[in-house]
């Protein structure tokens, strides 16, 4: 599977760690994962190990991560913010790609302000305690 992990950059925080962490894991299973952020940081690399790629966009437009992603072609796209990005998840549920999974993993469960955004992904809650350290 080709796989993408997006998030806001590639700093110390636990949001900003697991694409990483799922990217290597997944990866290291044979899969073709990208890690596509806004900004860099100290997590970022430019080559992270086999089958993966980081990528920074350099804009926080969701439009521009949506094309990136679309460029990718990926199978599963896994957000990974403090809550959902409406503009991003709209954006890449109407890409012609039905067989696409969005999945969210906002912090602590927050649900979306609107509940339609549900309809568009699946929701991920990953606690801190799943992480191994490196």
């Amino acid at each position: 599977m080709r796989i993408v992990q997006h998030t806001f950059d590639f700093g110390l925080g636990g949001i900003q760690k697991a694409p990483c962490v799922f990217a290597a894991e997944m990866a290291a299973h044979g899969h073709d994962c990208y890690v596509l952020a806004e900004r860099t940081g100290p997590r970022y690399s430019a080559s992270p190990g086999e089958n993966q790629t980081h990528i920074i966009l350099g804009s926080d437009d969701p439009a521009v991560a949506a094309r990136v992603i679309d460029e990718i072609g990926p199978d599963v796209v896994h957000l990974h913010r403090g809550a959902y990005v409406p503009a991003l998840v709209r954006s890449l549920a109407a890409q012609s790609r039905p067989e696409r999974v969005i999945v969210s993993s906002p912090v602590f469960g927050r649900p979306p302000d609107d509940p339609s955004l549900l309809d568009l992904t699946r929701t991920c809650l990953v606690g801190c305690y799943t992480f191994y350290r490196f």
